[in-house]
Parts: structure tokens; C-alpha cells; sequence
């Protein structure tokens, strides 16, 4: 791993100093590449590194605070360890920013997500309706985060072998997704193929094929 010095670069860390709140938001930013690229030990690291300078600078429910606790969350999820910290990042920003701003939103989302893997269906439930709420009013219909709540509400039907009700919202997600960013974009065609997956569980298989067909046309 290279020294934070140079990842940041020493002009940079030499103007701002190593606790400026840019210098940790480029650190934040650094821990997340390092997520993305599977190196967790290393993202976590980082992510310790700007939530700790974040709080000694900013006080601990600032919002840089909250999106790196939501951040290091977002890590945690990936190795089973996010209860805590998504709870800790909805409280902050319920408290900060209010119950309807869409970063307070998109976190209720993460955890309804967060129960949903834990078998917890109705507390998922409970918890993606309230955002799916907050962001149609907030954000509008076709908002990607509205499109994201909508399908994490899907992937709850198909769990609770709700399957009908499932493809009423995977067809919602996928209407709003071809509307807001078009039937070839990556998110618009994993619609598509949440949707061929339904249809095989329900056995329709002429629509399998269809939607198949439908997705190598596009």
C-alpha cells in the first residue's frame, strides 16, 4: 500500500494538512477504490482514518461523519458486520438533515436491504415502503434512488414467494429505468433480467424466452 502522502499527493496534504476536511474527504474517496477493487483490509483503514479525523474536526453527527459511518456500513455489509453503523448513520441524519432528506432515505433503504438478507421480510418491508415514500415525494417517480427502493421491494416479494406482487414491482423498476435512462443502460437491463429470473420460478417460460430475446435485441 502506498503512504497516504502519496495517494493525496504532498502539495495537497502540504497546503490543507493532514486532518482538513478535504484531505479526508480524498481519503474517504481513496477507501472507497480500495473497496471497489476487493482490498477491505485497506478500505477499512482509511475509512477508520477519515471517520476519526471527520469526528475530532466536524463533531460526530456532521454529515461528512454520517457518509463515511454509512460508507464503512456499505464495507461491512460486504463481511457481515452493518447493523450497528447503519443505525448509527440513520439516527445521525435523521437527526441533522431530517426523515425525508435522501441521504436519511437511501440509508433506511440500505437497512430495509440489510433485513431483508437476514430473513427479516416485514421489518425490510416496513423500512423500503418508508423510504419508497420519502423519495417519491422528495425526488419524484423516476429518481434512480426511487428505482432502487422500488426493486429492494421486489427482491422482498420474491422472497416471501410473493411473486405476483414481485413482478408488479420489477415491471415498475423497469418502466422507470427505460424512462429515466434508457433501455440500454447496465441498471435497465438488470431489470430485464430480474425479470426473466421471476418468470422462471413462475414457469412461464414463453415469457423467459421473450424477455431473453428482449435482452439480446438490446
Amino acid at each position: 500500500m502506498l503512504p497516504i502522502t502519496e495517494l493525496l499527493g504532498a502539495p495537497f496534504s502540504a497546503q490543507l494538512g493532514a486532518e482538513h476536511p478535504s484531505t479526508l474527504h480524498t481519503v474517504d474517496a481513496v477507501a472507497s477504490l480500495y473497496r471497489d477493487q476487493g482490498r477491505y483490509t485497506e478500505a477499512e483503514t482509511l475509512y477508520q482514518r477519515a471517520l476519526e479525523g471527520y469526528e475530532q474536526r466536524l463533531g460526530p453527527d456532521h454529515p461528512n461523519v454520517l457518509n463515511t459511518v454509512n460508507n464503512l456500513a456499505g464495507l461491512y455489509e460486504e463481511q457481515g458486520n452493518t447493523e450497528t453503523l447503519y443505525q448509527r448513520a440513520l439516527a445521525g441524519h435523521e437527526q441533522q438533515l431530517g426523515g425525508d432528506h435522501p441521504h436519511t432515505l437511501a440509508t433506511v433503504n440500505n437497512l430495509g436491504w440489510l433485513y431483508m438478507q437476514w430473513g427479516e421480510y416485514e421489518i425490510a418491508e416496513t423500512l423500503c415502503q418508508r423510504a419508497l415514500a420519502g423519495q417519491e415525494r422528495q425526488l419524484g417517480a423516476y429518481h434512480p434512488d426511487t428505482l432502487h427502493t422500488i426493486n429492494s421491494l421486489a427482491n422482498i416479494r420474491v422472497q416471501q414467494g410473493r411473486l405476483e406482487e414481485a413482478e408488479t414491482f420489477f415491471n415498475r423498476t423497469l418502466t422507470g429505468r427505460v424512462e429515466a435512462i434508457g433501455v440500454r443502460h447496465p441498471d435497465t437491463i438488470a431489470s430485464m433480467d430480474d425479470l426473466a429470473r421471476l418468470y422462471e420460478k413462475q414457469g412461464r417460460f414463453e415469457a423467459v424466452m421473450s424477455a431473453l430475446l428482449q435482452l439480446d435485441s438490446d
